[in-house]
């Protein structure tokens, strides 16, 4: 859990970590529903671009600091 823990830190705050501490939840637990979170919003993305006439996307790539690297992806879809 010192995986999701870093990111509740870097999200939320050190007050936001006293409550995920209190969940007791393996690593295997935690790393299946990111998968499977991962792999609902990829099926959804997918259906809502098959579904539209068409789309634009918009990538964007940056590096905050010296060594953290972060990519927005913007998409317009028209249906």
């Amino acid at each position: 859990m010192p995986d999701c823990r870093i990111m509740v830190i870097t999200m939320l705050g050190a007050e936001a970590e006293k409550e995920i501490i209190k969940i007791p939840l393996s690593d295997s637990t935690i790393s299946r529903r990111i998968i499977n979170i991962s792999e609902d919003i990829e099926e959804q993305v997918i259906e809502v671009i098959k579904s539209g006439e068409s789309f634009a996307m918009q990538v964007d790539e940056s590096q905050i600091l010296n060594y953290l690297g972060q990519q927005l992806v913007e998409m317009f879809l028209m249906s």
